[in-house]
């Protein structure tokens, strides 16, 4: 299992809209834009490493299961059921 697992897929992440999860463990983003290749990665990591570039990637909230649940309450936490309601963002 890696991180990617335990969050919704990028696609859907960029559907959040903006503020909503800003305080999300996870977050998906790119090592440089240059790359190209997204990864899920600490927030804390990530904000600190980007202190001083001008141009960075951007930055995607990530929201685990248990961070939906404590802010939407979904009863029982089914994943289907919390990838359902991202879907619907």
């Amino acid at each position: 299992m890696t991180v990617e697992n335990l969050v919704p897929p990028l696609e859907l992440c960029k559907q959040i809209p903006a503020g909503e999860f800003a305080e999300s463990a996870f977050v998906w983003t790119q090592e440089t834009a240059a790359t190209k290749q997204w990864y899920v990665a600490h927030r804390e990591d990530v904000v600190f490493c980007r202190k001083n570039l001008g141009n960075a990637p951007p930055v995607y909230p990530a929201p685990t299961l248990a961070e939906w649940v404590s802010r939407h309450g979904i009863k029982g936490g089914d994943k289907d059921e919390y990838l359902r309601f991202l879907m619907k963002i």
